[in-house]
């Protein structure tokens, strides 16, 4: 490659979608014009490269980079924190924040300060909007009833996130009755379904979850890569140990620990995407809508249930359609037709049900 440090930058620096970085070239030991390139999620060491495809999903086309070049791409950066940090304070540098109410019916020992922190933050404008997150446990009614006492009154710039996670096996198996009957309640109480967001790793997420509300936005915790994921609106990228590939690690007041991107999202932007604030165009509000989205995914679904019962789908195929009744009445049948269907009106039953049970 040609000599990356022409384009002014060194390494530790952060790069933004759209900005030239390398030039193409042939110097070193190279047998033509090339440009090296490769993505080391902490900090380089020889054999920690990774695949580069999850960093550049849904990166801008070159062919279009020239007409979106006025517009910049701004992630919103937040940490995510709870007792086992300090309590925030006014040295936070972000405009979103997610704290820890509730884990099932145990109360955060930093939740009044937090709260009331956000709370105060919105007010002065310095917050967007905040995200309060409870640990859900199966004992859902009880942790639904501990996050709605410790909030109260809820203010109109919070949203909440569901954490969903097995803690090492604690919670195993579909639990998919219980979440949606957590999500419903929730969205019932904020009014606005698009409030209520979730949490989790995709194991986590696929194995607990596997029928999960349509529409429902995800931050999903994925360490040191960005992968796709369905419903996915932010990434918890690094729990402070070195994850973050050039992303900070941390923020005042707590150091280093969780931090989460929501990438391509201003503030403003993700809070609408929450229900928060103005409207995103396309996007319904309240509980009682149903998207195009909905209508995609509803689809989708149905198309996986007929694939799932081939037989059930081919019998619904060649069904034939019924015709109009002949109005001709029937032959007489005669005494020996009548007997003969008398003597044997139980095998033909016998016999379906047999092929029943098979």
């Amino acid at each position: 490659m040609w000599d990356a440090f022409a384009t002014g930058l060194k390494p530790g620096d952060s790069v933004a979608a759209g900005q030239h970085i390398a030039y193409v070239g042939s110097n070193g030991q190279s047998s033509g014009p090339h440009l090296h390139f490769e993505v080391h999620p902490t900090v380089w060491r020889a054999g920690s490269q990774i695949d580069p495809m999850p960093w550049l999903a849904g990166a801008l086309d070159p062919e279009t980079m020239l007409t979106v070049a006025a517009v910049p791409l701004t992630d919103t950066l937040y940490a995510d924190v709870s007792e086992w940090q300090r309590p925030v304070d006014d040295s936070y540098p972000y405009r979103v924040i997610a704290i820890r109410s509730n884990d099932g019916t145990y109360r955060d020992k930093n939740w009044a300060s937090n709260y009331a922190w956000c709370k105060r933050r919105c007010d002065e404008n310095a917050l967007v909007f905040f995200i309060v997150y409870f640990v859900w446990r199966q004992n859902w009614q009880q942790t639904v009833d501990t996050l709605k006492n410790l909030v109260g009154q809820r203010h109109p710039r919070m949203a909440v996130m569901i954490d969903v996670e097995s803690w090492q096996r604690q919670i195993i198996g579909n639990q998919s009755d219980g979440l949606n009957n957590a999500y419903r309640a929730i969205a019932d109480w904020l009014g606005d379904r698009r409030r209520v967001i979730a949490y989790g790793n995709r194991g986590d997420l696929n194995s607990l979850w596997p029928y999960k509300p349509v529409g429902l936005r995800i931050v999903l915790a994925s360490y040191g890569s960005n992968p796709g994921y369905p419903g996915k609106i932010a990434h918890q990228y690094t729990n402070g140990e070195g994850y973050g590939g050039g992303l900070p690690e941390g923020c005042p007041p707590f150091g280093k620990w969780c931090m989460d991107s929501a990438d391509g999202l201003t503030p403003k932007q993700y809070a609408a995407a929450c229900g928060i604030g103005a409207a995103v165009e396309g996007e319904p509000g309240g509980n009682d809508v149903f998207t195009n989205d909905d209508r995609v995914m509803l689809a989708a679904v149905y198309k996986l249930l007929l694939n799932a019962v081939p037989d059930r789908a081919a019998a619904a195929e060649a069904k034939p359609t019924k015709t109009a009744r002949s109005r001709a009445k029937p032959a007489k049948r005669t005494a020996s037709q009548r007997a003969a269907k008398a003597g044997s009106s139980r095998a033909p039953r016998a016999a379906a049900d047999g092929d029943q049970h098979d």
